[in-house]
């Protein structure tokens, strides 16, 4: 499996993308108030045994210091435990019924996938409500922004 199969199946939900209201493409979104999402494949890449494994990385590039850098307070990740009460232990974990090898790697932090077909199920899965939990991180911060800004 190869960078490309994941580019064309991340293309495959960009409908869920744009209903979320980002911009964007492959894996690499952002909201019109500087929220900048990146799907971040395991470095060490694709393996036969254990699949290749993604987390979604989230930046609020609006806060930038001068050097450029985002705070560690405006970055999180989206991990399955992140979307673990959202959507429930069980539907994840029933995702990799037929592998418990990838259904381990859930708690190490990432979604697992072994092929196109898996990728597919567990995008449809996360991908909406792990947008709609980015969103409700970004207005949070906004909204606390303001209220320090009236102080």
């Amino acid at each position: 499996m190869k960078r490309a199969d994941v580019d064309g199946v991340l293309r495959e939900f960009e409908d869920v993308v744009r209903r979320a209201g980002f911009t964007g493409t492959r894996g690499n979104y952002r909201l019109a108030n500087g929220v900048h999402v990146k799907v971040l494949l395991d470095k060490f890449g694709w393996d036969s045994q254990l699949g290749w494994g993604f987390v979604l990385d989230v930046a609020d590039t609006s806060k930038k210091d001068d050097w450029g850098n985002v705070p560690p307070e405006s970055r999180m990740q989206i991990s399955p435990h992140t979307l673990e009460k959202t959507l429930g232990r069980n539907k994840l974990g029933a995702l990799y019924a037929d592998n418990p090898v990838l259904r381990s790697r859930l708690r190490s932090g990432w979604f697992a996938f072994d092929h196109t077909d898996r990728l597919r199920a567990v995008l449809a899965a996360v991908l909406e409500p792990a947008l709609t939990h980015i969103r409700k991180w970004s207005e949070n911060n906004e909204s606390t922004e303001d209220r320090a800004g009236r102080q």
